[in-house]
């Protein structure tokens, strides 16, 4: 039977896909040889799609940067509660099922100069996205809510800590999932909470993490 040519894009994104899984795997820095051998190819061809070893781990960073975008949608016409919810369970979801692109992205293996701009930027864009869903569940608020430094500030911390958190989470395994995920939607609430007290034109109202809900009689008591 004749072998199938690949694509150009079907092959690098195979190629892509490879490196995460060996990088993520690997206890240090490995050679590109064994990446290329772990996906079939010879290191010529590898370097055929990417120009250098630094360029292959960049791109493979912003690969799946996107796939936890993708991840952590949420659906725009539901609450700031709901919306945070939904990220946190795709971002476990993600966690579990591709442990090896959550310790390529946020552990400390691959630091040099451009990629760590790569996950600055990702970083600085899931932020960005977090802003416009809560601005589009406020609309009488939207234009305070995408300038406040305070929004902006707190949301980069607890992205941050919902990073190294969930590294942790997938190293030891102590935690079960339903205690991880109220860990992370109570520091994002938390974030958003905190964010409001500092800058109040914010006007975010919002349930305390964890906290029951209010009957109709109690709301309107």
């Amino acid at each position: 039977m004749a072998r199938q040519r690949l694509s150009v894009d079907h092959r690098r994104e195979l190629l892509l896909r490879t490196g995460l899984q060996v990088l993520g795997a690997h206890e240090g820095n490995p050679p590109v040889g064994e990446i290329a051998r772990a996906a079939g190819v010879s290191k010529g061809l590898l370097y055929h799609y990417f120009p250098d070893k630094e360029d292959f781990l960049v791109e493979v960073v912003r690969a799946a940067a996107k796939e936890i975008t993708a991840a952590t949608a949420t659906t725009p016409t539901s609450s700031v509660e709901e919306q945070i919810a939904q990220a946190v369970d795709g971002f476990l979801d993600y966690a579990q099922a591709h442990s090896a692109g959550l310790r390529v992205i946020f552990g400390h293996k691959y630091r040099s100069p451009h990629v760590l701009r790569v996950v600055k930027e990702q970083r600085a864009a899931r932020v960005d996205r977090v802003v416009e869903q809560v601005a589009g569940a406020r609309p009488g608020c939207a234009d305070v809510i995408r300038a406040s430094a305070a929004l902006r500030t707190a949301l980069d911390g607890a992205l941050s800590f919902m990073e190294t958190a969930t590294l942790r989470w997938l190293e030891d395994g102590v935690l079960s999932r339903p205690a991880m995920r109220t860990l992370l939607t109570g520091a994002l609430g938390s974030a958003l909470a905190l964010a409001a007290q500092i800058d109040p034109e914010l006007r975010l109202e919002l349930a305390e993490p964890g906290a029951p809900e209010q009957s109709p009689a109690e709301q309107d008591s």
